[in-house]
C-alpha cells in the first residue's frame, strides 16, 4: 500500500448514476458480516473478490449502472487501468504510482495492489444447512410410453376354453350408435341380437329401391335389345324425383324446427345454449316404415324362427344352437332388426355386448325358447360337454353368474376367471377366480385397482385360507404404501405371521407425532393393552400440555369409536377426561354433549360424573362462510422468502408446499417448517387421505416424479413419465394421466404399471379432475368438449355428454373445476352477470373493476380475481345457491396468485411466499408468510 499526499482532490466521490466497475467495502465502516452479505448480494457471474487489511474489493465482470449516493459502500470506476473511488483528472492520475486500486481518503489517495490481497470465495459465506438439495435425475432413463398392460377384459371364449368352442366373428361397436339413435318401439317383447347375430341391411334402401325399379324396366323386353335400357330409365327417373321431393320436405321440416328453437332461445338475453336435438332414425328407415315393407321382413323373420324351432324338435342340437337367438337381458335396444339373423359359424362366448337390434317376439315365444335352451343345457351337461353347456348359459340364456358357477364347479377355473373379466363381473369375484386359477399377479393388480381386497378375502377365507392370508398381506402392504399405517396394522394383525410387521408399523405411527400418535395409542390399548403401562410419561405430557388440545380432541374421538372397550381404554379415557373438559370450556374443543357423556361413561369415573352439572358445556358451532354474517374483508399475508409453486392442504391445518428446485416443505399453520423433502417440485398431486403425495418437476418434455411419505417423512424417486394432462389428486395407489387420445391409471407403487386404460378416445384429452367418488374427463372432439364421468373405484362410465356451445352474446365462457360451462357477460353499470349450467343467473357488482376478471367455479362457489383501480387485485367468493358475495381478499398485483381447491376449502398462493387458506366451514382466513416465523396479520371480519 502506498499513500500519496498531493494537492486536494477536486471531486472526492462519484456522484449521480454511474456505470460502476467495482465496489469498495471499507472495514472502518462495515463489519465482516455486513461485508459478506453485500458481496453475496451484488455478486455477478465472472466477478472477483479480494480482501485487504483496509476492507474488501469486488471487481464486477460487467458494468452495473447504480445511483452512487444510495449505495452503502464506495463506488468504483476504472480509470487509466485502475479502479478509482473518485473522478480523477489526468494531472491527478499522473502523480499516482502504478496500482490496481486508488481510494481517495482525507484529501489524499491510497493506492493498493492486488498482489497484497487475499482472494475471496463468496460461496463459502452461504449457510446451506437448511436448504434441500436435489440430486440431478438422468432423463435419458425415461420409462417407455406404454408401461405394463391393464387386465384384459375382451377375450373370446375360444381363447379361454380351447379348440372345442371355436372363435366367433368380430363384434361390431354399438356404443356410439346407441347414443345417436333412439330405442326400439315400446310395447314389444324383444330378443336381442348381439355381435354376429345382429341383423343389418347389406345395401342402403334408398339406393336399393331405384335399382329395383331400373331392373324391373329392363326385364320388360319385347323388341330390340336396347329397348329394355330405355324403359328402365323411364321407371327410374320418376322414382328418383319422388325420393328427392321427400328428402327435401324432411330437410325443410327439420330446418323449421331448428329455427323455432333459435327463436325461443333469442327470447332470453343472452340466449340459452341450444340443447342437443333428440336422436332421429335415418331417412331409409323412416321410408321403410312408411312403405309398409316391414311386414315382408316380419314374414322372413318368422320363417327363420320356425326353421330354428324345427331344428330343436328334430334333435339337431348343434345346428340349432348355431341358429339360436339370445334372449333379451333388459339392455336398451336400437330398434327392430331389418333382416333375419345369420347362422353362427362357431359357438363362442365373448365380452358383454352393447345395445343392439332385436327381433319382435311374443312373451309366450320367449318363454318357450327359454325352456328349449334350458333343456339343451341339461342335455349337454349330462353328456359332459362343459364348454357348450357354458355357452348356452352365458350366450343364449344370458345367465352369466350361473355360467361362471358352472365352470367353477367343473374346475374350469382359468376359463371362469377370463370370462368374469370379459363380462365385467364384480371385482371381488374376479380376484377370487384369478387367485384360484393361479393368476396371482393379475389378481393383485385388479384388487389394487378397484380396492377389492376386503370382499375378495371374505370370499376366500373359508375354502382357501392360505390364499386369503397371502392376499391379506398384499392388502396391508398397499395400505402401508399409502401412509395408512393404522389401517395396515388392523389388517395385518388378523394373520399371526404378519403381526411382527404390524407391530413395526404401530411403532412408526407412534413416533410420527400429532394426531396419528394418539390414534396409535388407542390401537395399542386394544391390541397390546399390557404395553400401555410403559407410556406413562407420554400420557402425562399429553394430559398436561395446554398446546396439545388438538391431539386430545383426536384421542377422544378415537376412544369414542370403541364404546365397549377394555381396562386400557378406560385408563386412557380417565387420563384425558378432565383436560378435555377444560379444553371445551376454553373453546378449544368442539365436542357435543353426547360425546362428553360417552367419554365420562367410558372412563368409569363416577365422582366426576356426579360433580359435573346436568347441563353440559355448550358446543361452540363456527359460522360458515355462507352464513348470515356480513361481508368479510380480508388482507393478504406479508411476502415471504420462498416462492410457492403449488400448495396442498393436510389434516390438522398443515400445508405441503412445492418450492421449485428448492424442494418440498411441510409447514404448520404458523408457517414453521416441520419437514423438508429434497426433491424438486413445481406441482403436487395430493392423496385423498392426506398421508402421501407426488411431487412433479418439469424436465423439458418429461416430468420427474417423486413419492412423498408424509407420515414417516421419506421421499423416493419414481422415475420420469411423458404425459400432457394429469389429475391433481389420487387414491394413494392409482393415478390418472394421459396424452392425446389415451387415458391411463397407473400404479405409483409398482413402476407405473397400467391398471386401467382407454386408448381410443374420440378426441384429445383436455383436462382431468374429480374426487374419491367420481373422475371427470374432458375430451376435445370435433363437435366440442365432451365430459365423461367415471365412478370410482370401479372405473365405470356413468355419464357422457357434450358440453353445449353458446352463441355470440357479447360475453365469454368459463370452464369450471367439475367440467361445466358458465356464460359471463357485462351487466348494467359496473356489474357482471353469470349463467351456470343450472340456468340460474347471478349478478355481481364490481364498482372498482378495471378489466375482464379471471374466474373459476364449482357446485357451491364462484371465485373471481379482478384488477382494481388502486393497482391491486382482489379475490371475491360468491355463494352460488344464495347468489351472495360472502368474502373479499385484497392481494398485491405483483403476486401473480394461483388458486387451488382442496376439498371444501380454497388455497391462494404466489411466488412471493404468501399462502392464504380460506376455511369455508369456519368462515375464516388463515395466512402464512413462508420464511417468516410470525403469523399473518389477523383478518377483518
Amino acid at each position: 500500500m502506498s499513500e500519496t499526499r498531493a494537492a486536494p482532490i477536486r471531486h472526492p466521490l462519484w456522484r449521480g448514476r454511474q456505470p460502476l466497475d467495482g465496489f469498495w467495502l471499507d472495514a472502518a465502516y462495515l463489519g465482516e458480516a455486513a461485508r459478506r452479505e453485500l458481496l453475496v448480494r451484488h455478486w455477478q457471474p465472472g466477478a472477483r473478490a479480494f480482501r485487504f487489511a483496509e476492507g474488501d474489493l469486488l471487481c464486477l465482470a460487467q458494468s452495473s449502472p447504480e445511483h452512487c449516493e444510495c449505495l452503502p459502500f464506495w463506488p468504483l470506476r476504472r480509470q487509466g487501468g485502475a479502479l478509482c473511488s473518485a473522478p480523477l483528472g489526468e494531472d491527478e492520475l499522473a502523480g499516482l504510482p502504478p496500482a490496481d486500486l486508488h481510494l481517495v481518503r482525507g484529501g489524499g489517495v491510497v493506492s493498493l495492489s492486488l498482489s497484497s490481497a487475499e482472494p475471496l470465495q463468496p460461496g463459502a459465506f452461504l449457510d446451506l444447512s437448511g436448504l434441500a438439495w436435489a440430486r440431478a435425475f438422468d432423463c435419458r432413463e425415461a420409462l417407455p410410453q406404454h408401461i405394463g398392460q391393464p387386465p384384459e377384459t375382451g377375450a373370446e371364449l375360444h381363447h379361454i376354453l380351447g379348440a372345442r368352442v371355436a372363435p366367433s366373428e368380430a363384434r361390431r361397436a354399438f356404443f356410439d350408435r346407441a347414443e345417436r339413435r333412439g330405442s326400439g318401439a315400446p310395447g314389444k317383447e324383444a330378443a336381442s341380437l348381439p355381435g354376429r347375430q345382429r341383423a343389418r341391411p347389406r345395401v342402403p334402401w334408398h339406393l336399393a329401391l331405384p335399382l329395383a325399379a331400373f331392373c324391373l324396366g329392363a326385364v320388360l323386353l319385347d323388341g330390340e335389345p336396347g329397348l329394355g335400357l330405355w324403359r328402365g330409365l323411364l321407371f327410374l327417373l320418376p322414382l328418383l324425383l319422388v325420393l328427392m321431393w321427400l328428402s327435401r320436405r324432411l330437410r325443410r321440416a327439420r330446418a323449421w324446427a331448428v329455427v323455432q328453437q333459435q327463436m325461443a332461445d333469442e327470447a332470453a338475453v343472452p340466449p340459452r345454449k341450444t340443447a342437443t336435438p333428440p336422436p332421429r332414425l335415418p331417412l331409409w328407415e323412416r321410408l321403410l316404415m312408411v312403405s309398409q315393407l316391414h311386414r315382408a321382413l316380419d314374414f322372413r323373420q318368422a320363417a327363420y324362427l320356425r326353421r330354428m324351432l324345427r331344428m330343436f324338435e328334430d334333435g339337431q342340437l348343434d345346428e340349432a344352437l348355431r341358429h339360436a337367438i339370445p334372449l333379451g337381458d333388459g339392455r336398451q335396444s336400437l330398434g327392430e332388426a331389418l333382416a333375419p339373423p345369420r347362422r353362427r359359424e362357431h359357438l363362442g362366448l365373448g365380452p358383454q355386448a352393447g345395445p343392439g337390434r332385436s327381433l319382435a317376439c311374443a312373451a309366450s315365444l320367449q318363454e318357450h325358447l327359454r325352456k328349449l335352451y334350458r333343456a339343451s343345457f341339461d342335455k349337454l351337461d349330462r353328456e359332459g360337454r362343459v364348454e357348450e353347456a357354458a355357452f348356452v348359459l352365458g350366450e343364449l340364456l344370458r345367465n352369466h353368474q350361473e355360467a361362471l358357477d358352472y365352470l367353477e364347479r367343473h374346475q374350469h377355473l382359468a376359463q371362469a376367471a377370463e370370462l368374469a373379466l370379459a363380462w365385467e363381473r364384480p371385482a371381488a369375484q374376479i380376484v377370487r377366480l384369478l387367485c384360484l386359477a393361479g393368476e396371482w399377479r393379475r389378481a393383485v393388480q385388479i384388487a389394487r385397482r378397484d380396492n377389492a381386497f376386503a370382499d375378495a378375502i371374505a370370499q376366500l377365507e373359508e375354502p382357501q385360507a392360505e390364499l386369503a392370508a397371502r392376499l391379506r398381506g398384499e392388502w396391508a402392504e398397499m395400505l402401508h404404501a399409502r401412509g395408512e399405517l393404522l389401517s395396515a396394522v388392523q389388517v395385518a394383525w388378523v394373520s399371526p405371521p404378519l403381526r411382527d410387521r404390524a407391530a413395526e408399523w404401530l411403532r412408526a405411527a407412534e413416533v410420527a407425532g400429532g394426531e396419528l400418535e394418539v390414534q396409535a395409542l388407542v390401537l395399542r390399548a386394544l391390541l397390546l393393552p399390557d404395553s400401555l403401562e410403559l407410556d406413562r410419561e407420554r400420557l402425562a405430557r399429553l394430559r398436561d400440555d395446554p398446546q396439545r388440545h388438538l391431539e386430545r380432541h383426536a384421542l377422544v374421538l378415537a376412544l369414542l369409536q370403541h364404546k365397549h372397550g377394555n381396562a386400557a381404554l378406560a385408563g386412557l379415557a380417565r387420563c384425558v377426561a378432565r383436560a378435555s373438559l377444560a379444553d371445551q370450556a376454553r373453546g378449544l374443543s368442539a365436542l357435543s354433549g353426547e360425546q362428553l357423556r360417552g367419554l365420562l361413561k367410558l372412563s368409569g369415573d363416577s365422582l366426576l360424573q356426579m360433580d359435573l352439572p346436568k347441563t353440559l358445556l355448550p358446543r361452540q358451532e363456527p359460522t360458515p362462510l355462507w352464513g348470515p354474517a356480513a361481508l368479510r374483508q380480508w388482507s393478504a399475508p406479508a411476502a415471504g422468502n420462498w416462492p410457492i409453486f403449488d400448495a396442498g392442504l393436510l389434516p390438522g391445518r398443515r400445508y405441503l408446499l412445492a418450492l421449485g428446485e428448492n424442494g418440498v416443505q411441510l409447514v404448520d399453520g404458523r408457517g414453521r417448517s416441520l419437514k423438508r423433502f429434497a426433491v424438486p417440485a413445481q406441482r403436487l398431486v395430493m392423496a385423498h387421505n392426506g398421508l402421501v403425495a407426488l411431487a412433479l418437476a418439469r424436465r423439458e418434455q418429461l416430468w420427474r416424479i417423486s413419492h412423498l411419505d408424509l407420515v414417516r417423512g421419506v421421499a423416493r424417486e419414481l422415475g420420469v413419465l411423458d404425459f400432457a394432462v394429469c389429475a391433481d389428486t389420487f387414491d394413494g395407489t392409482g393415478w390418472a394421466l394421459g396424452r392425446g387420445r389415451q387415458l391411463r391409471v397407473v400404479d405409483v407403487d409398482r413402476d407405473f404399471d397400467t391398471l386401467w386404460q382407454v386408448a381410443d378416445l374420440p378426441g384429445n384429452l383436455h383436462a382431468l379432475s374429480g374426487n374419491a367418488q367420481l373422475r371427470i374427463v374432458l375430451v376435445d372432439t370435433a363437435e366440442g368438449l365432451e365430459r365423461w364421468v367415471y365412478r370410482q373405484p370401479e372405473q365405470r362410465l356413468v355419464g357422457r355428454d357434450l358440453l353445449p356451445s353458446g352463441g355470440d352474446f357479447g360475453g365469454w365462457e368459463v370452464l369450471g373445476l367439475d367440467g361445466e360451462l358458465m356464460a359471463c357477460w357485462p351487466g348494467e353499470g359496473d356489474s357482471l352477470q353469470f349463467r351456470g349450467p343450472d340456468g340460474k343467473i347471478l349478478t355481481v357488482d364490481l364498482p372498482d373493476m378495471e378489466s375482464r376478471p379471471w374466474l373459476t367455479f364449482d357446485e357451491q362457489w364462484l371465485v373471481l380475481l379482478h384488477t382494481r383501480d388502486n393497482g391491486r387485485t382482489g379475490w371475491r367468493f360468491i355463494h352460488r345457491p344464495s347468489a351472495r358475495s360472502c368474502a373479499t381478499l385484497d392481494w398485491p398485483l405483483a403476486g401473480e396468485a394461483q388458486l387451488r381447491r382442496s376439498g371444501e376449502d380454497w388455497l391462494i398462493f404466489d411466488q412471493q411466499g404468501r399462502l392464504a387458506h380460506v376455511g369455508v366451514r369456519q368462515g375464516v382466513l388463515h395466512g402464512i408468510s413462508l420464511g417468516n416465523l410470525s403469523p399473518a396479520r389477523p383478518s377483518r371480519g
